[in-house]
């Protein structure tokens, strides 16, 4: 019996499917339907940002300082990865952070000299004390994104393919 996809198919039709709609689309047609693909999960995962943590994508109790959300794309032949950056924040903002702990000022430039516990750091501005973080909740971003753009990025695939058709039909 051969392997079916979600949607009923076997694989080897899908696969013989896609050798026959490479045959009649050029690289360009490819190109522009990958492309519309990618901004469309870019859109979606944008919204999705949007909706959870704001309009500005920022996270507002990060210590770090405004760092936005944002969602890039790459395209191959047939395939649009997603890429979601920074990671590291888009994880914070999904899962939230469990524990907390002391963040500690360092005593100068260099590396090699290590944070002391409980000591200010004199600066011309004055001292600068340790501080501390703690855990946070999740906000659920990464998953609803991602939902998004699993939606969101084969109709529009779809949409241009047909576009693409009607522009071979019409000579």
């Amino acid at each position: 019996m051969a392997a079916t996809t979600g949607t009923g198919f076997s694989a080897s039709v899908l696969s013989a499917y896609v050798a026959n709609l490479e045959s009649v689309l050029d690289a360009d047609a490819n190109k522009r339907i990958t492309r519309a693909a990618g901004f469309a999960a870019k859109d979606a995962g944008l919204s999705a940002a949007v909706d959870k943590l704001g309009s500005d994508r920022a996270m507002s109790g990060y210590k770090g300082g405004r760092i936005k959300l944002g969602v890039g794309f790459d395209t191959g032949s047939w395939r649009v990865d997603i890429n979601h950056r920074p990671k590291g924040l888009w994880l914070l903002a999904d899962e939230g952070r469990k524990r907390s702990g002391p963040i500690y000022p360092r005593r100068g430039r260099r590396k090699s000299i290590a944070p002391v516990p409980g000591r200010a750091v004199l600066t011309p501005f004055g001292p600068r004390a340790a501080s501390s973080f703690g855990p946070s909740k999740g906000t659920g971003v990464f998953k609803l994104a991602a939902a998004r753009e699993r939606d969101a990025a084969p109709k529009a695939a779809w949409r241009q393919l047909q576009t693409e058709f009607r522009r071979i039909t019409r000579g």
